[in-house]
């Protein structure tokens, strides 16, 4: 059968359901027809070679449709990766080995149901941004992380962060209300959060036996110090990494003193803030004011 053979000369990735869906959409382009599905399928089914064909079973290809796991340095689809292994090794991934695949993976799950957050976040993520790689891989091996996102209304609180103790997992929820703001904020709220996410993993995440925050000093500083530890943390020992990841996303379209000030807003009730100088808090806040009430600054993802 010419329409069989047409639709699967690139059927790798495919469902086996797929694959005859496009066959019988190749029957009909070539002007034929076929009212006999049973006849179809019986044909598909003793013509196609499974283990060289079709990569990801119904199962599996149910599961990627329902949930975009991505890899959070390289911002690839965790999907795309298996299927291109599974593609290069002529098997059929199942749903039993894509969980085992999966327990070798940090990865980002995005449920992101707003529209332009969900843009923004994408981008960020294809920029392989340096402070959302560290956070989510850097201590691979050591903690297993599977970040969740989504987006809701939470009243005017542009995001929160919390750990799951029942999945073992951090989440992150933006505010639907932040679609509405600069790009600018918005990535900074993104990366942002991905610390804390990134904290919140070393403290309460699945760990390497005996590994734990006490392996990670400078953290553990703040924990045992402060009672606001996360955010004296980012501003007193992360901060400059915070700046330089949102100057790596927009590059040279503002000054470091802009980068400056919109990361410190969200940290400006930490210790490390309150021993700048006057002077310097009042031309950050100036700049808060002029963001917060810009009607020119970058939207993008409309």
């Amino acid at each position: 059968m010419k329409a069989l053979q047409d639709a699967t000369k690139n059927s790798c990735g495919e469902s086996y359901n797929d694959l005859l869906a496009r066959t019988y959409l190749n029957i009909m382009d070539q002007g034929k027809s076929c009212t006999d599905s049973a006849a179809l399928a019986a044909e598909v089914n003793n013509t196609v070679d499974k283990t060289k064909t079709v990569f990801f079973d119904d199962e599996v290809m149910e599961f990627f449709e329902e949930n975009e796991l991505i890899d959070p340095c390289s911002g690839e689809k965790i999907s795309d990766m298996l299927k291109n292994e599974a593609c290069a090794n002529q098997k059929t991934l199942t749903m039993e080995a894509l969980e085992e695949k999966l327990d070798g993976f940090d990865y980002i799950i995005n449920n992101i149901s707003n529209p332009r957050i969900n843009c923004l976040w994408k981008k960020l993520m294809n920029s392989n941004n340096n402070v959302i790689c560290e956070q989510i891989s850097y201590y691979e091996g050591k903690t297993e992380l599977n970040l969740k996102i989504f987006s809701q209304d939470l009243n005017g609180q542009n995001a929160i962060t919390w750990f799951d103790d029942r999945d073992g997992q951090p989440y992150i929820s933006f505010d639907e209300g932040i679609s509405t703001k600069c790009d600018i904020e918005i990535i900074k709220t993104m990366i942002h959060e991905s610390v804390h996410a990134g904290i919140l993993n070393i403290v309460k995440g699945t760990h390497a036996a005996g590994w734990g925050i006490n392996d990670v000093p400078e953290l553990k500083n703040y924990y045992d110090n402060y009672s606001l530890w996360h955010h004296e943390y980012m501003a007193g020992a992360y901060f400059e990494e915070l700046v330089s990841a949102l100057k790596q996303y927009f590059g040279n379209e503002y000054t470091d003193l802009v980068y400056e000030a919109i990361m410190w807003k969200g940290l400006h009730n930490t210790t490390a803030y309150r021993a700048l100088p006057q002077s310097k808090r009042n031309q950050i806040e100036n700049i808060w004011d002029q963001f917060n009430n810009s009607t020119t600054c970058k939207k993008s993802c409309l």
